[in-house]
């Protein structure tokens, strides 16, 4: 076990008598805290320096404790060699342990006092374990010395948890400060990281304002091209190609509704070729005329009755589909305009989206924000000391 398992009672908080509580501004408590430590810093260095005193007595007088365990012969004992054997090897071993415990100490360099006494029975535990075996084994031949041993080991621990007990107030004023610290710093990452989600969102939005005025400008510079010569001759040129392409559509239809083709496939039945291209425009007309733009289909429709009727339409719309196809009418004079709007639309689009997921952060701190003010506020309380509630801009100096 460690000295922790000693003094642990005397590190718990016990009844205190109620003492007049301090009030301070919130932007004084960093320098409450350093000139609290500052304050406490001489006590810790003077506590820090018993200990070690105590460690440096402890280890001269285990050190001579060592040199008789070393001169320890158990060949004249009684017992079976093999004992011997087992009693000097754990006897050995013991010693070495005991001497790793002893330099351990003397190595502990903690300026903070509860870390240090944490040190020390970490020493102590790492101690117990190794070297719990090799007592019990060697105590069985060897019993006066180890016996010296373990009453020194003894009064190092009673030592050590008075010397904690009588540092107890110390101890827990070292622990807050840090604790305040801490926090404090949380605050400050906090504080940090809404100022710089602030920043973002603020550059976010004057972007967005700036797109947004730009969008206007083009807006403008589109309504003034649509008022162009340019632009009405682009827009009647599309509205006759258009007029066209529905000229074609429509005389298309005509002609599937004018041919009977039941009787076309009964007239070209026995040739295989022709009765293939009748099936292809009977199962869909406007696709099979997509395909060969009729010239086929002309020839087929010749054997019906009114086939010189079907065979000038289909010329006709033969010769309209040349001309769609010669049909140029250039790019729109305000496509690119229009092509830039919607660029910057969708940059405006995604701000929105970047700022709502900073909000959504700003929540989550502000929810964080008030668990850490809370943890300072009982921190402090263990000082007897208290942020002045009514001076709202402390508080804003804490959380801004």
């Amino acid at each position: 076990m460690g000295f922790k398992s000693y003094f642990k009672r005397f590190l718990s908080k016990g009844k205190e008598n109620a003492k007049e509580t301090k009030k301070i501004k919130a932007e004084e408590i960093g320098d409450w805290i350093k000139n609290k430590k500052s304050s406490i810093r001489e006590r810790e260095k003077g506590a820090i320096e018993q200990l070690k005193g105590e460690i440096e007595r402890f280890g001269g007088e285990v050190d001579d404790r060592i040199e008789v365990l070393k001169k320890v012969s158990v060949g004249g004992n009684r017992a079976p060699d093999k004992v011997k054997m087992v009693v000097k090897k754990n006897l050995d071993k013991y010693v070495s342990n005991l001497e790793k415990f002893i330099g351990g100490l003397a190595e502990i360099d903690e300026r903070d006092i509860e870390r240090f006494i944490s040190k020390i029975d970490e020493s102590f535990s790492k101690f117990d374990k190794n070297s719990r075996m090799n007592y019990e084994k060697a105590t069985i031949l060897v019993g006066k010395e180890m016996e010296s041993v373990k009453k020194s080991l003894i009064g190092f621990s009673k030592s050590i948890r008075d010397m904690a007990k009588s540092n107890d107030g110390l101890i827990k004023e070292v622990k807050g400060l840090r604790q305040l610290k801490k926090i404090l710093e949380e605050v400050k990452e906090t504080r940090d990281a809404v100022k710089g989600i602030l920043g973002d969102i603020s550059d976010y939005e004057n972007r967005k304002t700036e797109l947004n005025k730009e969008i206007e400008g083009l807006e403008r510079e589109v309504e003034g091209k649509k008022k162009g010569e340019s632009y009405k001759g682009w827009v009647a040129s599309k509205d006759e190609k258009e007029n066209l392409r529905k000229m074609i559509d429509k005389n298309v239809e005509g002609l599937n509704k004018l041919i009977d083709f039941k009787m076309l496939a009964k007239y070209w039945h026995g040739n295989k070729e022709e009765m293939e291209i009748v099936k292809l425009y009977w199962a869909g007309f406007e696709s099979a005329f997509q395909k060969d733009r009729g010239s086929v289909l002309r020839t087929l429709v010749r054997s019906l009755e009114n086939g010189k009727q079907l065979e000038g339409l289909l010329s006709e719309v033969i010769e309209l589909e040349k001309k769609l196809e010669k049909f140029e009418i250039g790019e729109s004079p305000i496509r690119e305009i229009e092509k830039e709007i919607g660029r910057k639309k969708e940059e405006v689009k995604q701000i929105a989206s970047e700022v709502d997921k900073k909000r959504k952060i700003l929540r989550k701190l502000e929810v964080n924000k008030g668990s850490v003010l809370s943890g300072l506020k009982e921190e402090l309380n263990g000082f007897d000391v208290a942020i002045d509630d009514n001076q709202d801009s402390d508080w804003k100096e804490v959380e801004k």
